[in-house]
């Protein structure tokens, strides 16, 4: 005998009742048996669809749960912070700096950098300099003097700088060489792929370089710019101004004695003039040759010995340059002050006495907590320019940042951005106005 279903006790004792109340007679076994089998057919159907509504609702709660997780999951990977670039250095010597940066020399042999983005950053034989505010998209690359090789990877906002001297080359992902002679005041850059900015005394607002061109400066304080080879810094110490266009064999080079008579490129070349050039700069002081080896610590001494006011009033500004150098390096922050002040004073018309209104400013903000002051310094050195104005600019949106929060930093944001749009302080400024 069929009975009703064991899942519905409830039903079924609903349903017998209401046949107790109901139905009166007499019925056979066969219209019984029939009824019976009906209303058995129907409660499982019934219970069937029941069941599929449930796994239904369980399938919609579990898509729902899954299309959350995946939908986290994205925007852990798209907001969550990533962690600095992180690097390893082999050869030459190498000690650590207090901002989680190296500084490297090399005498015989190379010292190379690799960083985790797959960037690599080479130091040549007797060169000297740091890594330095290493970042998630790149770093600040300062050659004290000698020569660089860098193969940067490019990603979306890589943002690399390299100082040589008061040179500053913005890099976004490529592949060139710099070599920086502070005794000579010589400066190369060397493009193998890709393109960078130069900023400089003689270009303050950047000059571009693409894949096989270079730029010389040499130590008549003339800028060059050329295809092929270029001068190595042992032949611009040698060569005369008008031997150092015979240097690079593969392509003529353009020269350029005085803003007044610029010399014009043969109307074959397709390499561009830079129609600029700058007094020649003195012969080294003792100061500067020993900034150029790394030995800080020698001319803090030495200066120390000679007394503030010495660095007050009779240093040169060769001396001063390298002093001031020097004692940031060796966190001597009251004679890196004196040097500096020393230089805005007394070579205020000079690119390194504006140059020392900049760095003020950062050693009063890095060194002395002073926001306030670093502001002031900052707005002076931006109404003359020169190579650290991107820097400045940044470095000032963030201290008003600090100070008055994103309304009061959002103007200095936008005005970076439209001069400096892939600049190390762009993700900063978008953030501060909201763009992504």
């Amino acid at each position: 005998m069929n009975k009703l279903p064991d899942a519905l006790p409830v039903e079924k004792a609903a349903i017998s009742d209401l046949a107790r109340q109901t139905l009166h007679g007499t019925v056979d076994e066969a219209t019984n048996a029939r009824g019976r089998e009906r209303m058995i057919s129907a409660a499982r159907a019934g219970a069937s669809k029941s069941n599929g509504t449930q796994r239904r609702r369980r399938i919609t709660r579990a898509s729902v749960l899954l299309f959350a997780a995946a939908a986290l999951a994205v925007s852990l990977v798209i907001w969550w912070p990533r962690a600095p670039l992180t690097f390893v250095t082999t050869g030459g010597e190498v000690t650590s700096t207090h901002d989680g940066g190296v500084r490297v020399a090399t005498r015989d042999a190379e010292s190379v950098t690799r960083f985790s983005d797959g960037s690599v950053v080479t130091f040549g034989v007797q060169s000297a300099g740091r890594l330095e505010g290493v970042r998630t998209n790149g770093a600040r690359v300062v050659l004290t003097s000698g020569e660089l090789h860098l193969d940067i990877t490019h990603r979306k906002d890589t943002a690399w700088s390299i100082e040589a001297g008061p040179y500053v080359v913005r890099v976004t992902g490529t592949a060139f060489d710099v070599a920086w002679s502070p005794s000579e005041g010589a400066f190369v850059v060397a493009m193998r792929q890709g393109s960078v900015v130069v900023e400089g005394p003689l270009t303050p607002a950047g000059v571009s370089l693409r894949a096989g061109q270079h730029l010389v400066v040499a130590r008549d304080g003339v800028m060059r710019m050329g295809e092929g080879t270029p001068p190595t810094l042992a032949e611009l110490a040698v060569a005369s101004s008008d031997a150092v266009a015979l240097v690079s064999s593969a392509a003529p080079v353009v020269v350029s004695r005085a803003p007044s008579a610029p010399a014009e490129a043969p109307p074959s070349s397709s390499v561009p003039a830079i129609a600029t050039s700058v007094a020649p700069s003195d012969r080294p002081a003792s100061f500067a040759k020993l900034v150029a080896e790394g030995r800080y610590a020698q001319v803090v001494t030495a200066a120390r010995g000679r007394g503030l006011e010495w660095v007050a009033e009779s240093a040169s500004l060769e001396e001063l340059v390298a002093l001031a150098d020097a004692a940031r390096y060796e966190k001597d922050g009251t004679l890196a002050r004196a040097a500096l002040e020393a230089e805005r004073k007394r070579f205020a018309t000079t690119q390194a006495g504006r140059n020392a209104t900049f760095l003020l400013g950062r050693l009063a903000e890095d060194s002395d907590g002073n926001t306030a002051r670093a502001i002031v310094l900052y707005d002076e050195y931006l109404q003359t320019g020169g190579p650290f104005s991107a820097e400045a600019l940044g470095r000032k949106m963030l201290a008003v940042r600090k100070t008055r929060g994103d309304a009061g930093a959002e103007p200095i944001a936008r005005a970076y951005l439209e001069k400096y749009p892939k600049g190390v302080y762009a993700a900063a400024a978008r953030s501060i106005v909201g763009t992504p």
